[in-house]
Protein backbone atom coordinates (compact mmCIF):
# COMPACT_ATOMS: atom_id res chain seq x y z
CA UNK A 1 0.00 0.00 0.00
CA UNK A 2 1.29 3.52 -0.75
CA UNK A 3 1.60 6.20 1.92
CA UNK A 4 -1.05 8.92 1.97
CA UNK A 5 1.59 11.56 1.31
CA UNK A 6 2.04 10.41 -2.30
CA UNK A 7 -1.39 11.93 -2.99
CA UNK A 8 -0.41 15.48 -1.99
CA UNK A 9 2.25 18.02 -3.06
CA UNK A 10 5.72 17.37 -1.65
CA UNK A 11 5.71 20.90 -0.23
CA UNK A 12 3.51 19.68 2.62
CA UNK A 13 5.72 16.77 3.73
CA UNK A 14 7.85 18.59 6.37
CA UNK A 15 5.00 20.07 8.37
CA UNK A 16 1.75 18.15 7.74
CA UNK A 17 0.47 15.84 10.52
CA UNK A 18 1.77 12.28 10.80
CA UNK A 19 -1.33 10.78 9.17
CA UNK A 20 0.28 11.40 5.77
CA UNK A 21 2.82 8.68 6.63
CA UNK A 22 0.09 6.06 7.05
CA UNK A 23 -0.57 3.53 4.33
CA UNK A 24 -3.72 3.83 2.23
CA UNK A 25 -5.38 1.33 -0.11
CA UNK A 26 -4.14 1.54 -3.67
CA UNK A 27 -6.80 3.24 -5.80
CA UNK A 28 -6.15 0.94 -8.76
CA UNK A 29 -9.52 1.37 -10.48
CA UNK A 30 -9.50 5.15 -11.01
CA UNK A 31 -6.05 6.01 -12.38
CA UNK A 32 -5.25 9.24 -14.24
CA UNK A 33 -2.91 7.46 -16.66
CA UNK A 34 -5.65 4.93 -17.45
CA UNK A 35 -8.68 7.14 -17.05
CA UNK A 36 -11.90 5.20 -16.58
CA UNK A 37 -13.96 8.07 -17.95
CA UNK A 38 -12.18 7.77 -21.29
CA UNK A 39 -12.73 4.04 -21.75
CA UNK A 40 -15.93 4.40 -23.72
CA UNK A 41 -15.78 5.97 -27.20
CA UNK A 42 -19.19 7.47 -26.36
CA UNK A 43 -17.97 9.14 -23.18
CA UNK A 44 -18.52 12.87 -22.89
CA UNK A 45 -15.23 12.96 -20.94
CA UNK A 46 -13.03 11.50 -23.67
CA UNK A 47 -11.20 14.82 -24.16
CA UNK A 48 -11.35 16.05 -20.56
CA UNK A 49 -11.03 13.09 -18.17
CA UNK A 50 -12.61 14.30 -14.90
CA UNK A 51 -10.92 17.69 -15.35
CA UNK A 52 -14.14 19.58 -16.08
CA UNK A 53 -13.00 21.83 -13.29
CA UNK A 54 -11.10 25.09 -12.83
CA UNK A 55 -8.11 24.37 -10.60
CA UNK A 56 -8.06 27.11 -7.94
CA UNK A 57 -4.42 27.09 -6.91
CA UNK A 58 -3.71 28.93 -3.64
CA UNK A 59 -1.00 31.59 -3.86
CA UNK A 60 1.84 29.47 -2.48
CA UNK A 61 1.19 26.47 -4.79
CA UNK A 62 1.00 28.84 -7.74
CA UNK A 63 4.32 30.29 -6.61
CA UNK A 64 5.79 26.82 -6.36
CA UNK A 65 4.90 26.18 -9.97
CA UNK A 66 6.31 29.52 -11.09
CA UNK A 67 9.70 28.98 -9.44
CA UNK A 68 10.11 25.34 -10.53
CA UNK A 69 12.57 24.77 -13.40
CA UNK A 70 11.81 21.09 -14.05
CA UNK A 71 11.06 20.50 -17.76
CA UNK A 72 7.82 18.62 -17.01
CA UNK A 73 6.32 21.76 -15.41
CA UNK A 74 7.21 24.34 -18.05
CA UNK A 75 3.91 23.99 -19.91
CA UNK A 76 2.01 24.56 -16.65
CA UNK A 77 4.21 27.52 -15.81
CA UNK A 78 3.41 29.07 -19.20
CA UNK A 79 -0.32 28.63 -18.51
CA UNK A 80 0.05 30.22 -15.07
CA UNK A 81 1.87 33.23 -16.51
CA UNK A 82 -0.81 33.66 -19.18
CA UNK A 83 -3.58 33.55 -16.56
CA UNK A 84 -1.77 36.10 -14.40
CA UNK A 85 -1.37 38.38 -17.39
CA UNK A 86 -5.09 38.10 -18.21
CA UNK A 87 -5.95 38.94 -14.55
CA UNK A 88 -9.18 36.91 -14.60
CA UNK A 89 -9.65 35.13 -11.29
CA UNK A 90 -6.22 36.34 -10.11
CA UNK A 91 -5.90 37.69 -6.58
CA UNK A 92 -3.31 37.72 -3.77
CA UNK A 93 -4.93 34.52 -2.50
CA UNK A 94 -4.17 32.67 -5.76
CA UNK A 95 -6.18 31.56 -8.77
CA UNK A 96 -9.96 31.48 -8.57
CA UNK A 97 -12.65 30.66 -11.10
CA UNK A 98 -13.19 33.61 -13.44
CA UNK A 99 -16.73 35.00 -13.39
CA UNK A 100 -17.39 33.86 -16.98
CA UNK A 101 -16.53 30.29 -15.92
CA UNK A 102 -18.86 30.41 -12.92
CA UNK A 103 -21.70 31.71 -15.08
CA UNK A 104 -21.22 29.00 -17.69
CA UNK A 105 -21.24 26.32 -14.98
CA UNK A 106 -24.53 27.70 -13.66
CA UNK A 107 -26.07 27.90 -17.13
CA UNK A 108 -25.02 24.37 -18.08
CA UNK A 109 -26.51 22.95 -14.87
CA UNK A 110 -29.89 24.47 -15.74
CA UNK A 111 -29.93 23.02 -19.24
CA UNK A 112 -31.52 19.59 -19.82
CA UNK A 113 -28.89 16.97 -20.47
CA UNK A 114 -28.12 16.54 -24.16
CA UNK A 115 -25.71 13.74 -25.09
CA UNK A 116 -24.94 15.41 -28.41
CA UNK A 117 -23.69 18.61 -26.81
CA UNK A 118 -22.35 17.33 -23.46
CA UNK A 119 -18.84 16.72 -24.76
CA UNK A 120 -18.65 20.22 -26.19
CA UNK A 121 -19.89 21.71 -22.91
CA UNK A 122 -17.34 19.71 -20.94
CA UNK A 123 -14.47 20.79 -23.16
CA UNK A 124 -15.47 24.44 -22.72
CA UNK A 125 -15.01 23.99 -18.95
CA UNK A 126 -11.85 21.91 -19.12
CA UNK A 127 -9.13 22.88 -16.62
CA UNK A 128 -6.65 25.40 -18.07
CA UNK A 129 -3.81 23.18 -16.82
CA UNK A 130 -5.01 20.16 -18.81
CA UNK A 131 -2.10 19.28 -21.10
CA UNK A 132 -2.19 18.51 -24.81
CA UNK A 133 -1.28 14.91 -23.94
CA UNK A 134 -4.13 14.66 -21.43
CA UNK A 135 -1.86 14.94 -18.41
CA UNK A 136 -1.84 17.61 -15.70
CA UNK A 137 0.76 20.31 -16.28
CA UNK A 138 0.84 21.44 -12.63
CA UNK A 139 0.68 18.05 -10.87
CA UNK A 140 3.52 18.69 -8.41
CA UNK A 141 1.56 21.71 -7.13
CA UNK A 142 -1.98 20.38 -7.48
CA UNK A 143 -4.76 21.70 -5.27
CA UNK A 144 -7.07 19.82 -2.90
CA UNK A 145 -9.64 18.41 -5.34
CA UNK A 146 -7.03 17.17 -7.79
CA UNK A 147 -5.37 15.25 -4.93
CA UNK A 148 -8.47 13.56 -3.57
CA UNK A 149 -11.03 12.95 -6.31
CA UNK A 150 -11.63 9.35 -7.41
CA UNK A 151 -14.62 8.52 -9.60
CA UNK A 152 -14.47 4.95 -8.25
CA UNK A 153 -12.84 4.07 -4.93
CA UNK A 154 -11.63 0.57 -4.04
CA UNK A 155 -13.18 1.24 -0.63
CA UNK A 156 -16.53 2.07 -2.20
CA UNK A 157 -18.57 4.33 0.10
CA UNK A 158 -16.00 4.08 2.91
CA UNK A 159 -13.28 5.13 0.52
CA UNK A 160 -15.32 8.02 -0.83
CA UNK A 161 -16.09 9.19 2.71
CA UNK A 162 -12.40 9.21 3.63
CA UNK A 163 -11.39 11.09 0.48
CA UNK A 164 -14.21 13.62 0.93
CA UNK A 165 -13.08 14.40 4.46
CA UNK A 166 -9.43 14.56 3.46
CA UNK A 167 -10.42 16.93 0.66
CA UNK A 168 -12.15 19.19 3.20
CA UNK A 169 -9.04 19.13 5.39
CA UNK A 170 -6.78 20.06 2.47
CA UNK A 171 -9.13 22.80 1.30
CA UNK A 172 -9.30 24.41 4.74
CA UNK A 173 -5.51 24.16 5.09
CA UNK A 174 -5.13 25.86 1.70
CA UNK A 175 -7.44 28.71 2.72
CA UNK A 176 -5.68 29.29 6.02
CA UNK A 177 -2.20 29.11 4.52
CA UNK A 178 -3.13 31.42 1.64
CA UNK A 179 -4.56 33.98 4.08
CA UNK A 180 -1.47 33.71 6.29
CA UNK A 181 1.04 34.39 3.53
CA UNK A 182 -1.12 37.13 1.96
CA UNK A 183 -1.16 38.89 5.32
CA UNK A 184 2.58 38.40 5.75
CA UNK A 185 3.12 40.01 2.35
CA UNK A 186 0.89 42.98 3.09
CA UNK A 187 -2.35 41.99 1.31
CA UNK A 188 -4.97 41.69 4.02
CA UNK A 189 -8.67 41.78 3.23
CA UNK A 190 -11.43 41.57 5.85
CA UNK A 191 -13.80 39.31 3.96
CA UNK A 192 -16.56 37.15 5.33
CA UNK A 193 -16.94 33.53 4.19
CA UNK A 194 -19.85 34.29 1.86
CA UNK A 195 -17.78 37.03 0.20
CA UNK A 196 -14.86 34.67 -0.33
CA UNK A 197 -17.25 32.20 -1.96
CA UNK A 198 -18.62 34.95 -4.20
CA UNK A 199 -16.86 37.43 -6.49
CA UNK A 200 -15.27 39.72 -3.92
CA UNK A 201 -11.79 38.56 -4.99
CA UNK A 202 -12.57 38.76 -8.71
CA UNK A 203 -11.83 41.94 -10.64
CA UNK A 204 -13.22 40.32 -13.82
CA UNK A 205 -16.83 40.14 -15.03
CA UNK A 206 -18.97 37.82 -17.14
CA UNK A 207 -17.79 39.48 -20.37
CA UNK A 208 -14.14 38.95 -19.35
CA UNK A 209 -13.56 42.64 -18.68
CA UNK A 210 -11.22 43.71 -15.87
CA UNK A 211 -12.08 46.40 -13.33
CA UNK A 212 -8.60 47.88 -13.14
CA UNK A 213 -9.35 49.95 -10.05
CA UNK A 214 -10.64 46.96 -8.12
CA UNK A 215 -7.70 44.85 -9.27
CA UNK A 216 -5.25 47.45 -7.97
CA UNK A 217 -7.12 47.64 -4.65
CA UNK A 218 -6.95 43.86 -4.26
CA UNK A 219 -3.21 43.80 -4.81
CA UNK A 220 -2.39 46.72 -2.50
CA UNK A 221 0.86 47.75 -4.17
CA UNK A 222 1.87 44.39 -5.67
CA UNK A 223 0.16 44.98 -9.04
CA UNK A 224 2.65 44.37 -11.82
CA UNK A 225 4.79 42.08 -9.61
CA UNK A 226 2.25 39.31 -9.06
CA UNK A 227 4.68 36.56 -10.02
CA UNK A 228 7.19 37.73 -7.42
CA UNK A 229 4.36 37.83 -4.85
CA UNK A 230 3.37 34.23 -5.55
CA UNK A 231 6.96 32.99 -5.41
CA UNK A 232 7.44 34.79 -2.07
CA UNK A 233 4.26 33.09 -0.82
CA UNK A 234 5.70 29.70 -1.80
CA UNK A 235 8.93 30.31 0.12
CA UNK A 236 7.02 31.43 3.22
CA UNK A 237 5.08 28.15 3.28
CA UNK A 238 8.12 26.06 2.37
CA UNK A 239 9.88 27.33 5.48
CA UNK A 240 7.03 26.49 7.90
CA UNK A 241 7.70 24.27 10.89
CA UNK A 242 5.09 21.76 12.12
CA UNK A 243 4.51 24.01 15.13
CA UNK A 244 3.90 27.10 13.01
CA UNK A 245 1.58 25.15 10.70
CA UNK A 246 -0.44 23.98 13.71
CA UNK A 247 -0.67 27.55 14.93
CA UNK A 248 -1.92 28.75 11.53
CA UNK A 249 -4.60 26.11 11.04
CA UNK A 250 -5.81 26.15 14.66
CA UNK A 251 -6.93 23.58 17.22
CA UNK A 252 -10.22 22.84 15.48
CA UNK A 253 -8.39 21.67 12.37
CA UNK A 254 -6.06 19.51 14.43
CA UNK A 255 -9.13 17.73 15.78
CA UNK A 256 -10.10 16.73 12.26
CA UNK A 257 -7.09 14.40 12.11
CA UNK A 258 -8.66 12.01 14.61
CA UNK A 259 -11.75 11.80 12.42
CA UNK A 260 -9.57 11.14 9.39
CA UNK A 261 -7.70 8.35 11.17
CA UNK A 262 -10.98 6.65 12.06
CA UNK A 263 -12.25 7.01 8.50
CA UNK A 264 -8.97 5.59 7.19
CA UNK A 265 -9.44 2.47 9.34
CA UNK A 266 -12.96 2.08 7.95
CA UNK A 267 -11.60 2.55 4.44
CA UNK A 268 -9.09 -0.26 4.92
CA UNK A 269 -11.71 -2.55 6.51
CA UNK A 270 -14.25 -2.15 3.68
CA UNK A 271 -12.32 -2.83 0.52
CA UNK A 272 -14.17 -4.27 -2.45
CA UNK A 273 -13.27 -8.00 -2.67
CA UNK A 274 -10.66 -8.89 -5.28
CA UNK A 275 -13.20 -10.97 -7.21
CA UNK A 276 -16.99 -10.82 -7.19
CA UNK A 277 -19.81 -12.86 -8.58
CA UNK A 278 -23.47 -12.33 -9.29
CA UNK A 279 -25.82 -13.99 -6.81
CA UNK A 280 -27.94 -16.35 -8.88
CA UNK A 281 -30.71 -16.16 -6.27
CA UNK A 282 -31.35 -12.47 -7.01
CA UNK A 283 -34.91 -11.76 -8.11
CA UNK A 284 -35.24 -9.15 -10.85
CA UNK A 285 -38.52 -7.26 -10.84
CA UNK A 286 -39.44 -4.88 -13.64
CA UNK A 287 -40.54 -1.50 -12.38
CA UNK A 288 -41.22 1.49 -14.60
CA UNK A 289 -38.77 1.00 -17.45
CA UNK A 290 -35.85 1.40 -17.61
CA UNK A 291 -35.79 0.74 -13.84
CA UNK A 292 -35.64 -2.76 -12.38
CA UNK A 293 -35.58 -3.84 -8.74
CA UNK A 294 -33.03 -6.36 -7.50
CA UNK A 295 -34.35 -8.35 -4.54
CA UNK A 296 -32.47 -10.66 -2.14
CA UNK A 297 -33.21 -11.92 1.36
CA UNK A 298 -30.98 -9.05 2.59
CA UNK A 299 -32.90 -6.22 0.92
CA UNK A 300 -33.69 -4.63 -2.41
CA UNK A 301 -32.18 -2.06 -4.74
CA UNK A 302 -33.42 -0.23 -7.81
CA UNK A 303 -31.13 0.14 -10.80
CA UNK A 304 -31.22 1.06 -14.48
CA UNK A 305 -31.73 -2.14 -16.45
CA UNK A 306 -28.83 -1.24 -18.76
CA UNK A 307 -26.51 -2.13 -15.87
CA UNK A 308 -28.00 -5.60 -15.46
CA UNK A 309 -25.87 -7.38 -18.12
CA UNK A 310 -22.75 -5.92 -16.55
CA UNK A 311 -23.67 -7.12 -13.08
CA UNK A 312 -24.62 -10.57 -14.35
CA UNK A 313 -21.21 -10.80 -16.02
CA UNK A 314 -19.59 -10.89 -12.57
CA UNK A 315 -18.80 -14.61 -12.52
CA UNK A 316 -15.76 -14.63 -10.25
CA UNK A 317 -13.32 -15.20 -13.08
CA UNK A 318 -12.31 -11.57 -13.53
CA UNK A 319 -10.99 -9.08 -11.01
CA UNK A 320 -13.19 -6.31 -9.60
CA UNK A 321 -10.87 -3.84 -11.35
CA UNK A 322 -11.51 -5.48 -14.72
CA UNK A 323 -15.26 -5.54 -14.11
CA UNK A 324 -15.35 -1.89 -13.08
CA UNK A 325 -13.45 -1.02 -16.24
CA UNK A 326 -15.87 -3.12 -18.28
CA UNK A 327 -18.71 -1.01 -16.91
CA UNK A 328 -16.92 2.19 -17.89
CA UNK A 329 -16.22 0.82 -21.37
CA UNK A 330 -19.96 0.36 -21.69
CA UNK A 331 -20.35 3.99 -20.58
CA UNK A 332 -22.29 2.76 -17.55
CA UNK A 333 -20.46 3.17 -14.24
CA UNK A 334 -21.49 1.10 -11.21
CA UNK A 335 -19.41 3.17 -8.77
CA UNK A 336 -22.51 4.65 -7.10
CA UNK A 337 -24.17 1.25 -6.75
CA UNK A 338 -21.58 -1.24 -5.62
CA UNK A 339 -21.72 -0.62 -1.85
CA UNK A 340 -25.44 -1.37 -1.71
CA UNK A 341 -25.07 -4.31 -4.10
CA UNK A 342 -22.50 -5.85 -1.77
CA UNK A 343 -24.52 -5.01 1.32
CA UNK A 344 -27.62 -6.90 0.15
CA UNK A 345 -25.65 -9.72 -1.54
CA UNK A 346 -26.55 -8.94 -5.12
CA UNK A 347 -22.81 -9.28 -5.60
CA UNK A 348 -20.83 -11.60 -3.35
CA UNK A 349 -17.18 -12.42 -2.84
CA UNK A 350 -16.06 -15.18 -5.19
CA UNK A 351 -14.73 -18.25 -3.41
CA UNK A 352 -12.68 -19.53 -6.34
Amino acid sequence: MPALKVKIPELYFPFFPDIIEQEIPDEKIAICSKCTLQMSPRSKNKNTKCCVYYAELPNYLLGGLLQDERPALQAGKAVARRLIKEKMGVSPYGLRKPVWYKKKEEQDKKKPYDADTAQQQYEALRCPFYGVDGNCTTWAYREHCCSTYFCFSVGSESGKKFWNHFDQYLFRAEVKLARYVAQELGCTHSLEKDQLNGNALNADDQQKNIDQQKYAQLWQGWEGTEEAFFIAAYHLVKELSPEKFSQIIGKKMEGKIQDLEQLLHQFKDNLIPEKLKWNSDVQVEIMELPIVKLVTDQGEYKINMTKLPILQAFDGSKSSVDMAHLAYKADNSISQDISKLLEINVLTQASY
